[in-house]
């Protein structure tokens, strides 16, 4: 018998000890839905905590998410890379080995196989089975593939997660970390010999492969690098060891657990238990805060939405909150969620669903006005459809309108198949058909599986959509010169539209910019994400953000319906028999709770709706571009499977998918009509585009610096556009983050710095709490703005992007005085760069004003200019996207790489040796003119790089030759710099007897001083017969090329 004593945060347990059991996978889910403590505990032991529910609740966890596309995706993906070990010719040694579904083999048994092996044959398993204890867990799981390679007379096993994903996830490799200690635990007590020769642990080593982004070509199993698995020792015992995270979670009631109701949960089959059971206790993690935020309510008393709703704004509970470290929500905002959100869990008729927030009041949005100097402005509501199984643009849809009617789905009574517009008069309402033009691209049929031929028919669709989109726009404004908008719903169809254009060629990423008027000479605001727009400015009855969601609720008396003639039949497209699976299914009715707290299930299923399933993200589900491909599995699922399959072939039927498409694309305009004029901000400019200009869209070949151009003006706007959105908060909305300082009495001083007083009357809250939450520093890099002295106003569009406002750097911040001084930044202005204030008169410049971050970016400027000037570069040539022309570098012989690799296996640093993984990537690539050196943060790029420079001048240069190193900032380059002066001494004394040219390091920079690195000012006799190393050369290169 196992008995947990939790005290103090920590967890005693008993010498009788019972072995908690659990499958490898859960851990590495642990990881995946960010730690999630409610999530684990609930999926433990066969879901046990879950079963509290009533059974139709029950259910409805296991009907979440039944992608069968996903599943059957994975499944041949491995089928694929088996296939490829046996055309490796290695043996098979486990059941099955190339089917699609294979019976698992023991460990036993596979091990008793690859015994059989002779010196130098090698063979493979898959679903291999694996269990051992770490901690007091008790683990089991399956290898995808162990593999029993060769290297010269040695053996190696090789353990094989593979992943049908295109993105390298901490949890994947937590996984394989697991699998390699149990592995190494089991040789340890069962030693495995091939042919008389024993597998040590140190020959074992793990893989995790993919499909590769680039390419949509399954990694090859045999040539992955191995990774450094010893990395996530520490996580492994952190989560697993006695007393440990994951013993913490299972010793902890339910109830007690920190979780967080957010866009990880999208996707999580358990959201059904949390969050109708957040319901019945009506907590507050339905607003979607954070743990600490519950954590500090709590502490005062305040455990529910009822309680947060009947909270005294002005009492003495707030001054608590206010003044607890690190409480960074605004209770007035909250106070307002809590009351719409509980209008679905009560159907209270004194609240409504959908409510202003205060901060909304006195701000503007990122919402042009629908008429610009007495012209309607051309609105175009644009949805980005994604294929997440093959990583491409499956469709495109718009809506053209330059009409101040509002869009409205037609009521008799009940929905009816109608689209029109609507507009109120002192009569009453007024309709009419529906003005603009629609434009719908698909993907006609299933894609090949070919890269090559699938990025020719993406692009196919990309460019017809946006040739059909250009020829509509003058036919809709119907005059030659029109202010126009793009609207999207989120952030994350701009970036599937961006990542398509790229990956289709350069010469799509340019006409994205043209047409969504990016453009230098403009300067305007040019897009819209609505979702933003919607969660700044609104409370909502649900948590969940998807466009479905949003739509779902009355606002202020208007509905939105799906309810569309298919093909001469009227269809409710959110229903049974259309997309009522994995898009609609999020609410489920019938769900009462009584006084006591339970559930009562009533008959009326009309009514007491209950959000069941989260939905954050505005896809349609890739298995209904099947069904309507005709390309859905027929396998024998079981019968929740068959259900679903089902399902997805009746949204896929003739008409379906591309009603239900523009219907969503309506949406977009349906939402952006509910913003109230009030809301619009008259301060967008938007110039008049000559649309006949749009309107003969030809396909034109770009250079790669042409293609870099336009990616970096489309980044630096996203980021820019981010900015200002979260800048149009009031000011005062913003001060709990600690990303807003308010000044006030802000003075030029004589030497051109800015000095001001923090204005804490404004803060309710001590300094030492001001200081604690704050992100700014001596140093950093703001944005100095004028603002309202009434802090609950927003500042305009102006305020915050023209040339009122100051560029700056934070001299110091006097907390206990509350003074801060700036030094003012003089950059010119340009696309990058926000325009500053040029004032030389000294006295007050603003009675009131905020210090922000700062959007600016003063490298980008350089890299545009630089890049406008070499379309003529070779770099052209040699990265040209459709026929590259890198010139071959000479190969070193054997005997001198040989020298070089002996070289890198005897050299130490600070005592270490080299990472496998790092003498490969210096040496294999002394033969490459270019190299690329990918890995995540503190993975020794730098000391990597530093060592590779050093080897490559041994190898390839002469004394007298100049080297250049550059990078993006002073920082990064100085950094490189510094660590090869830090290491030369080390590198030439490792070198041994072979003649190493003195090598000088020198910089450009005079500001900050390196240690063995000189001042290079101009090039002189002393550097003739030495090699030179000069980072940020630029202005040299520039006045001799």
């Amino acid at each position: 018998m196992l008995i947990f004593l939790a005290k103090l945060g920590t967890l005693k347990v008993t010498k009788n000890i019972k072995m908690n059991r659990m499958r490898i996978t859960e851990v590495g889910e642990y990881v995946r839905y960010q730690g999630c403590d409610r999530r684990f505990k609930l999926k433990y032991n066969n879901y046990a905590e879950t079963k509290n529910l009533p059974d139709r609740l029950y259910q409805s966890i296991f009907q979440t998410s039944l992608d069968p596309i996903l599943e059957e995706t994975g499944r041949l993906r491995e089928q694929q890379w088996a296939e490829s070990l046996i055309e490796a010719n290695l043996n098979s040694l486990s059941h099955n080995i190339t089917d699609i579904n294979p019976r698992s083999t023991s460990w036993y048994d596979f091990t008793e196989n690859l015994a059989e092996l002779r010196q130098g044959e090698s063979g493979f398993g898959r679903e291999i089975e694996i269990s051992g204890k770490i901690g007091n867990f008790h683990l089991k799981g399956q290898i995808d593939f162990v593999l029993l390679l060769w290297e010269g007379n040695k053996p190696k096993l090789r353990l094989v997660e593979t992943k049908a994903s295109r993105k390298d996830r901490t949890y994947h490799r937590i996984q394989i970390a697991l699998y390699l200690k149990l592995v190494r635990q089991q040789i340890a007590t069962n030693p495995i010999f091939v042919d008389a020769t024993p597998i040590k642990p140190e020959q074992i080593e793990g893989v995790v492969v993919r499909i590769d982004g680039h390419t949509n070509q399954l990694q090859n199993i045999l040539a992955v690098e191995p990774f450094n698995f010893d990395t996530f020792e520490g996580d492994i015992n952190y989560l697993l060891a006695p007393s440990g995270k994951l013993e913490q979670i299972l010793a902890t009631d339910l109830d007690k657990l920190d979780y967080q109701l957010n866009a990880k949960c999208s996707d999580c089959l358990l959201s059904v238990h949390c969050l109708s059971e957040s319901a019945r206790g009506r907590r507050l993690e339905l607003l979607g805060i954070d743990s600490g935020t519950v954590k500090s309510l709590a502490e005062v008393g305040i455990t529910t939405l009822d309680h947060l709703i009947e909270l005294d704004l002005k009492g003495e509970v707030v001054r608590q909150l206010r003044g607890k470290i690190g409480f960074t929500e605004n209770l007035d905002q909250l106070q307002i969620k809590a009351q719409a959100r509980r209008y679905t869990l009560l159907g209270d008729e004194k609240e409504y669903p959908v409510k202003l927030l205060p901060s909304a009041k006195g701000q503007k949005t990122l919402l042009p006005a629908r008429k610009i100097e007495d012209i309607p402005l051309l609105r175009i509501f644009i949805s980005v459809e994604y294929d997440y199984i093959e990583n491409r643009i499956v469709a495109l849809s718009a809506h053209l309108t330059n009409s101040d009617w509002k869009l409205d789905t037609k009521f008799e009574g009940k929905p009816i198949p109608v689209v029109q517009e609507s507009l109120k008069t002192e009569q009453g309402y007024q309709e009419r058909p529906l003005q603009g033009r629609d434009i719908i691209e698909t993907q006609p049929v299933a894609w090949e599986g070919n890269y090559q031929k699938d990025t020719e028919a993406e692009k196919r669709l990309i460019t017809d959509f946006f040739r059909k989109l250009s020829n509509s726009l003058i036919n809709v404004a119907t005059r030659q010169n029109n202010p126009i908008h793009f609207y999207f719903w989120s952030k994350q169809e701009i970036t599937q539209l961006i990542e398509g254009c790229t990956r289709c060629g350069s010469e799509l990423l340019a006409n994205l910019q043209e047409l969504l008027g990016c453009r230098r000479e403009l300067e305007q605001q040019i897009y819209t994400c609505l979702d933003q727009e919607v969660d700044r400015c609104f409370a909502l009855g649900w948590t969940g953000r998807d466009l479905v969601i949003v739509t779902s609720l009355p606002w202020f008396g208007a509905k939105y319906h799906w309810c569309r003639q298919v093909e001469g039949e009227t269809v409710f497209l959110d229903r049974k028999g259309a997309f009522w699976r994995d898009i609609f299914d999020f609410v489920q009715y019938g769900w009462k709770i009584n006084s006591q707290g339970d559930w009562d299930e009533v008959s009326d299923s009309s009514q007491y709706p209950l959000e069941i399933r989260l939905r954050y993200f505005n896809s349609i589900s890739a298995a209904y571009w099947r069904g309507y491909w005709g390309s859905l599995p027929d396998q024998d699922f079981d019968t929740k499977k068959q259900k679903a399959i089902a399902d997805y072939r009746q949204g896929g039927k003739p008409g379906y998918l591309k009603e239900f498409i523009l219907a969503r694309t309506h949406a977009l305009r349906w939402i952006e009509e509910r913003f109230p004029d009030s809301l619009l901000n008259p301060d967008i400019s938007k110039p008049l585009v000559d649309l006949s200009q749009l309107e003969y869209f030809t396909l034109r070949v770009n250079s790669i610096t042409r293609a870099c151009l336009d990616f970096l003006r489309l980044d630096h706007y996203v980021r820019k556009t981010d900015w200002i959105t979260s800048l149009f908060n009031p000011p005062i909305y913003r001060l709990s983050a600690g990303n807003t300082l308010l000044l006030k009495n802000v003075e030029l001083t004589a030497n051109q710095g800015l000095i001001a007083d923090i204005d804490w009357a404004k803060y309710d809250v001590s300094a030492e709490i001001v200081e604690t939450n704050c992100s700014f520093e001596g140093g950093s890099f703001v944005r100095v703005s004028p603002c309202f002295e009434d802090p609950h106003l927003g500042q305009s569009f102006n305020q915050l992007t023209s040339g009122v406002g100051f560029n700056c750097i934070v001299k110091s911040i006097d907390w206990e005085g509350g003074k801060v001084i700036l030094d003012i930044n003089k950059a010119h202005p340009n696309y990058y760069v926000l325009p500053s204030a040029r004032n030389n008169k000294s006295g007050l410049v603003f009675d009131y004003a905020t210090i922000d971050e700062n959007p600016s970016d003063f490298v980008a400027q350089k890299v545009d200019k630089r890049l406008g000037q070499n379309n003529h570069h070779f770099i052209n040539y040699w990265l040209d996207p459709v026929n590259p022309q890198i010139p071959p570098l000479g190969v070193l012989p054997n005997t001198e790489m040989e020298v070089y690799q002996e070289y890198l296996e005897r050299l130490r640093i600070k005592g270490y040796p080299l990472h496998f993984q790092q003498k490969r990537a210096i040496a294999w690539r002394l033969n490459s003119r270019i190299q690329l050196l990918l890995g995540p943060p503190g993975t020794g790029k730098t000391n990597t790089t530093a060592i590779a420079i050093f080897l490559r001048i041994v190898a390839r240069y002469q004394p007298g030759d100049v080297i250049l190193i550059s990078a993006s900032t002073h920082t990064a380059v100085n950094e490189l710099i510094s660590r090869l002066a830090q290491y030369l001494p080390i590198l030439c004394q490792a070198m041994g007897k072979k003649k190493v040219p003195e090598i000088i390091l020198s910089k450009c920079d005079k500001k900050q001083e390196i240690p063995g690195v000189i001042s290079f000012d101009s090039y002189s006799d002393r550097f003739q017969n030495k090699t030179l190393i000069n980072p940020n050369l630029i202005s040299y290169c520039k006045s001799h090329e």
